[in-house]
């Protein structure tokens, strides 16, 4: 089904009496799109491509539902309910299983430029429909809106707004319920059930506000996750329950995890995502957030000063290796320093029997004066320090260093060192 270029389909009892009931039911989809390309006369000020229910005398105008697979709406086409005097508007009822698009704005010789929107709407002292919106994903872009409304003149009551999806998209769009009476609860208020992901780009908007004296509306959401993206102008993407004289309304949120808005004054250029629901002259309303995913759980807070890394070492030459060493002795495996590479020069040293020390201790090193003395030091463990080769031509590690000459002693044992 198709309505393109200023066609309309509506019931509006223009002498009085209630108005028809409009149901669609198309297999595959439903498209209502563009505006009138000709001048439109002021007694029939109808521009736009309409699937509409309207009232303009005291009788009530009936409900308006569409069941189909997927629903379009684009360039300035709209679907409403509407009252004009002091009967009731319609309800509006979708029920697309696959998506709901609402998209983009049109353009008419008459009335300038024209979003495209689904809503309920009354502009007189009757009061406007309800609209309830069920599929698996919908779109709203391109300054198109979604919208409850009372407004004018300040007696008729706004419906509610229900949307019921896996997903929801807002890209420049906007979801907004506006009133100028709250003589009860009953209106103005949007309630968001979005079982996967809600998110909100490019200056969207999700709005119950209140003008003149009535309280601000209420904002239900219930989703898996609520994403916010950053904003890339002056201008953020906001959720509001603002009034001017009276309350301020509700936000409630419950979802797994809230990103990229936070509670905030919702005012021009101020480059932020913002919760508002406050009230100009009125008392303030509630925010109230249920996040199961805190997105600032469990960070730690680094310290402001860098830790100095001199502290960090012992200076205390008794408490210097004591845990952990590393010790490069000779050529033996390792490469002669950290940057070079290992290659043939660098001898592997096999296991071996220590030699006995007066065979070979060079003839310019202290020999032990007596075989009591000699025994001790046979008995001693005495690190190696150093390796020579012996008359086979075997590697055999030594208690000195082959590479001094002269009178070599182990150092003694520091008494105020522990080992």
């Amino acid at each position: 089904m198709n309505i393109f270029d200023g066609a309309f389909i509506s019931t509006n009892p223009l002498f009085g009496g209630d108005g028809g009931t409009i149901t669609v039911n198309a297999s595959e989809s439903v498209e209502v799109s563009g505006t009138s390309k000709f001048y439109i006369p002021p007694n029939l000020n109808i521009s736009r491509s309409l699937l509409w229910t309207a009232t303009t005398g005291s009788g009530d105008a009936k409900s308006l539902t569409i069941n189909t697979q997927r629903l379009i709406v684009r360039d300035g086409g709209t679907i409403q309910a509407t009252t004009f005097a002091t009967g009731e508007a319609g309800n509006i009822f979708i029920n697309a299983s696959e998506s709901v698009e609402v998209s983009g704005v049109g353009f008419s010789p008459t009335d300038g430029e024209l979003p495209s929107s689904i809503s309920s709407s009354s502009f007189g002292s009757g009061n406007a429909g309800n609209l309830i919106i069920t599929t698996n994903h919908l779109v709203v872009e391109e300054g198109a809106n979604i919208s409850v409304e009372a407004v004018e003149q300040g007696i008729g009551q706004a419906g509610n707004l229900t949307i019921n999806a896996n997903s929801l998209y807002l890209n420049q769009g906007t979801i907004t319920a506006e009133t100028e009476t709250s003589e009860d609860e009953s209106g103005a208020n949007i309630t968001l059930n979005v079982a996967d992901l809600l998110r909100i780009d490019n200056k969207s908007l999700i709005s119950a506000t209140a003008n003149e004296s009535a309280d601000g509306g209420n904002i239900d959401i219930d989703t898996a996750l609520l994403v916010v993206f950053p904003p890339t102008g002056p201008n953020g993407s906001d959720i509001i329950a603002k009034a001017e004289q009276g309350n301020g309304g509700r936000i409630a949120i419950n979802a797994q995890g809230i990103f990229g808005i936070e509670e905030n004054l919702a005012t021009p250029g101020n480059r932020s995502n913002d919760l508002d629901a406050s009230s100009e002259t009125g008392s303030s309303g509630e925010i109230l957030l249920n996040r199961e995913l805190d997105p600032n759980r469990g960070l730690i807070r680094l310290p402001e000063n860098v830790i100095d890394p001199n502290a960090l070492i012992a200076q205390n030459v008794c408490k210097q290796g004591s845990k952990s060493e590393f010790v490069v002795t000779g050529r033996g495996g390792l490469p002669p320093g950290p940057t070079s590479e290992l290659n043939s020069e660098a001898t592997q040293i096999e296991l071996v029997q220590p030699a006995p020390i007066h065979t070979m201790m060079p003839e310019s090193q202290e020999k032990p004066e007596n075989n009591g003395a000699l025994t001790s030091v046979q008995k001693s463990i005495v690190p190696a320090q150093g390796w020579v080769f012996n008359e086979k031509g075997e590697i055999v590690l030594v208690s000195y260093n082959p590479t001094i000459n002269g009178s070599q002693r182990l150092p003694e044992n520091d008494e105020k060192c522990s080992r």
